[in-house]
């Protein structure tokens, strides 16, 4: 998966993680008190996704990381290739 693919699924993540956050005020707001069971489940959910939104954002930055490793490597190589 490249970087932007996963720059795209991390903002999926966090959208998703926004949007059920503010369901579950709108609802806590409506019934002074919501089902205990569907706001346990939305807990569970927002969880799943701050883990998936970390995970991908450590992955990508080893991506980035690798790839200023190889500029690097490449600069080096260009560097020491050229004639004094």
């Amino acid at each position: 998966m490249s970087i932007q693919d996963m720059e795209v699924q991390k903002q999926q993540y966090l959208e998703e993680m926004r949007s059920m956050i503010n369901q579950i005020q709108i609802e806590d707001y409506r019934n002074k008190r919501i089902d205990i069971h569907y706001r346990r489940e939305c807990e569970i959910k927002i969880d799943k996704l701050k883990d998936n939104f970390n995970k991908i954002s450590i992955e990508i930055e080893k991506k980035e990381e690798e790839l200023r490793q190889q500029e690097q490597a490449a600069n080096l190589s260009t560097y020491t290739a050229e004639p004094s």
